[in-house]
């Protein structure tokens, strides 16, 4: 069967190459002959000697991130704490860059010695005397997009056409949208939800209509101002208007730029519904790019690999695919991280035949140097191959291999935003679960966690079931740890991650009898019974857990000597019937009535046997005998026992009383 990198054909290098190469093995053979010329002084830049002295350090994995305060009380142990920390330190920044611009009166010495631009207040300009096209030309640079119309509007659009057509790409790029997150806010971008949504979110300005009306009717500008509209509205989706003004240049002859071709093969799947149809109007744009002497680049063959990978049937999709990375390697286009991950959305589906192009791809990449950033859609390809190795291939030496390839050197930049930095750990730890011992998956777990990654509820529940799957002596071992890490990690409102920790801690992991395990179990169950009751105060409707919780917080605080807090528990059990899910298990009520009739303790008897009642268990009867024989009763008490069995349990005891 032949393989994907088989299917990749290799062609024999073009003739204008080879002279190149024969050029410069002339060259170099007379300069060889020549003197050597040591330069008196090498030129170093601003932070060469920064990244240097970076190279010497290691990463410490139990430190705190650069951005908390490295003191274990400020330190976030939570992902919603980690967010919230992270922002509020940039809504610090946020009020500085405010006062900077509103109160700019006050600040009126140097504020950084070199100055820095960015740290100065922000012109204010309200009279046409006050501006020129210079002064408009570096708003545009600088993409402050308010101020841009503005000062645009003080000029009354007498600038040049060169101005003009740079105002309308400015305007194109960023949608006119005059709210952008500032390049000083890394953290609050990394949060931004990166999930593509394929709807027009174009806005109509009329300055843009206006400056390309203007810009179109000069042959000199029309080109420029077509292939910058064309890229504006495909980039957000007005795909009515791209293809209008698509076809207005290939009728008129207007030639279009090689982003304008990319731009138009990313609306592929968006103009057309049948995959073949799809397929031969991404052939007819790279045929007309040929046609038109445009070679094709990396952003041609990302934009190709993205529509093919939209294509509803697979076979169709791989065939495509694969054509498109030959024709691109003989034309020496080498495909990058987007080009992989495009390629792995479409081998690797999720209900599609398994594949094995991750290990190729990976070898591909193990043969570089160095991974360089190509395209925006780089940092995409880490946590999807890492999907792809823990959900499709359930290969953890594949998952290692893509790991080290993200730690070496500076590839860590491809990780992408704090979001997607979760989903690539949670992959790869949930990888490790169902791939290693329970002692292999802790030496990475406690590497990782809690400073580098917090674990999501769903990985947390899963290793919660992996504990019980273990060795009782292994999983007692361990689980102390997780229960901190639970109440650490905000998780005591996972219904399902608390009824699976509970159950581990009254079953499976019931340490012996003396054992200091005991204490630390029932003071978990506290800490959980605490927090419901703090939650339901704080709350106008009280949140319904499931009573087998319930049950196995009054078992564990038992066994840990906590009786009198035991008798709390039961009593809202037995009183707010209407608050909780269900009914606790019969087992479990025998365990609580056996300590009350340890103890002597008549009222938190009778509420297991008011309990046993309500809900028709079988053993209320013989719990009532079992009271009225042991304990003594008060005439109220056994009135109470009486009403709660009726009075035939204990006929024939009443009637050689009389």
């Amino acid at each position: 069967m032949n393989t994907f990198r088989n299917k990749i054909i290799d062609r024999r290098i073009p003739r204008n190459i080879l002279l190149q190469f024969q050029k410069l093995a002339t060259t170099a053979s007379v300069n060889s002959s020549s003197e050597i010329q040591v330069p008196i002084r090498k030129e170093r830049g601003p932070t060469d000697i920064l990244e240097a002295l970076e190279t010497t350090i290691s990463r410490d994995p139990t430190a705190a991130d650069y951005k908390f305060i490295d003191d274990p009380f400020l330190i976030p142990t939570s992902l919603s704490k980690k967010r919230m920390y992270s922002l509020a330190r940039e809504s610090g920044k946020k009020a500085a860059m405010w006062i900077l611009q509103e109160h700019a009166d006050l600040l009126k010495s140097d504020l950084s010695q070199p100055l820095v631009q960015a740290f100065l207040p922000v012109n204010q300009y309200k009279t046409k005397e006050q501006v020129s096209e210079q002064i408009l030309n570096d708003l545009i640079k600088q993409a402050r997009i308010a101020d841009v119309l503005h000062v645009y509007q003080l000029l009354e659009g007498e600038v040049t056409k060169e101005t003009k057509q740079a105002i309308l790409e400015m305007l194109c790029f960023y949608n006119s949208n005059t709210e952008l997150i500032p390049e000083e806010l890394p953290e609050e971008r990394s949060y931004q939800p990166e999930a593509e949504v394929f709807k027009n979110t174009w806005n109509n300005n009329p300055e843009v209509e206006k400056l390309f009306g203007e810009l179109k009717a000069d042959k000199a500008t029309a080109a420029a101002a077509y292939n910058a509209l064309i890229c504006g509205t495909a980039k957000y989706y007005k795909v009515d208007r791209a293809w209008q003004l698509y076809n207005e240049c290939l009728d008129t002859n207007i030639p279009l730029a090689i982003h304008s071709y990319n731009s138009m093969l990313h609306l592929v799947p968006l103009l057309k519904d049948n995959n073949e149809d799809r397929k031969i109007m991404i052939q007819t744009i790279l045929q007309n790019m040929v046609k038109n002497g445009i070679k094709p680049n990396i952003g041609t063959l990302n934009a190709a690999l993205k529509s093919a990978s939209l294509l509803q049937t697979q076979g169709i999709a791989k065939d495509l695919t694969q054509s498109l990375l030959a024709e691109f390697k003989s034309i020496g286009v080498e495909p990058c991280l987007a080009s992989y991950y495009y390629v792995l959305l479409t081998f690797c589906r999720e209900n599609g035949s398994v594949s094995n192009v991750l290990p190729e791809i990976l070898d591909e990449l193990e043969k570089r140097e160095e991974l360089i950033m190509q395209d925006p859609a780089d940092k995409n390809f880490f946590v999807q191959a890492m999907e792809v190795a823990s959900k499709h291939l359930h290969d953890l030496a594949v998952g290692d291999r893509l790991h080290k390839l993200l730690l070496t050197k500076k590839n860590y930049k491809f990780i992408g935003g704090r979001l997607k930095e979760s989903v690539y750990y949670r992959n790869y730890l949930q990888l490790i679960l169902t791939s290693e011992t329970i002692d292999e998956f802790m030496k990475v777990y406690n590497f990782l966690v809690p400073h580098i990654y917090i674990p999501e509820p769903a990985v947390m529940r899963d290793i919660i079931e992996m504990l019980e799957l273990n060795e009782s002596e292994k999983a007692i071992e361990i689980l102390p740890q997780f229960l901190s890490q639970i109440v650490q990690f905000d998780m005591l409102d996972r219904h399902q991650i608390m009824k699976l920790t509970f159950k581990l801690m009254t079953r499976h992991c019931t340490p012996p009898l003396g054992s200091p395990l005991h204490q630390q179990y029932a003071n978990m169950a506290w800490t959980l019974w605490t927090h419901i009751q703090e939650v339901n105060q704080k709350r106008m409707q009280r949140t319904m857990w499931p009573a087998s919780i319930y049950g196995d917080v009054a078992v564990l605080l038992i066994r840990g000597n906590e009786f009198e807090k035991m008798l709390e528990v039961l009593n809202f059990l037995v009183k707010s019937l209407d608050a909780v899910v269900g009914s606790i298990y019969p087992n479990r009520l025998q365990e609580i009535f056996a300590a009350c009739l340890d103890r002597g303790h008549v009222p938190g008897a009778l509420l297991t046997v008011e309990y046993a009642c309500e809900f028709g268990m079988v053993d209320a009867e013989l719990m009532a005998k079992t009271i009225d024989k042991q304990l003594p009763l008060s005439p109220a008490q056994k009135h109470q026992l009486l009403s709660l069995v009726g009075s035939k349990t204990f006929e024939s005891k009443a009637t050689s009383e009389q």
